[in-house]
């Protein structure tokens, strides 16, 4: 009877534990691509080691040779992949613009690959996104 009960004991002990892991992690779901990923994991996924997205968008954004405002933003999302790959998930300013949108998709193909995010053991696709102004990408072009 003992040995019954501490088998039970247990077991509700390591349901407990994993429930509260997965309960730490959120999960969200983008409404145009039906993508699901996390927005709050138990390890975030992360870029290399000194890997500056400001500097890398400088050195490679090629800015179209169109007119815009000073205060224009260019802010986009993508996914880091559970195999840690990025995939461009959508733009979060400038939707409109389809040159700034194919460049932002160039960008994003270009950059390495990010250390996955983590839920409990599991490897789970996680959100990240990125602004920088147009002024600041007409500047390192220059």
């Amino acid at each position: 009877m003992k040995t019954g009960c501490y088998t039970l004991f247990l077991i509700f002990l390591i349901s407990l534990a994993n429930a509260q892991v997965a309960g730490r992690c959120k999960t969200e779901t983008d409404k145009e691509s039906k993508r699901e990923y996390y927005t709050i994991a138990d390890i975030n996924g992360n870029a290399p080691f000194g890997f500056s997205m400001i500097e890398f968008s400088q050195a490679n954004f090629r800015l179209p040779a169109k007119t815009y405002k000073k205060k224009d933003k260019i802010s986009f999302a993508w996914l880091i992949e559970p195999n840690g790959t990025l995939t461009f998930l959508k733009m979060l300013s400038l939707k409109d613009d389809k040159e700034i949108t194919d460049e932002v998709k160039r960008i994003v193909s270009l950059m390495p690959a990010y250390a996955p995010a983590f839920c409990g053991k599991a490897k789970v696709p996680y959100y990240m996104e990125f602004t920088i102004g147009v002024e600041s990408l007409k500047k390192s072009q220059q």
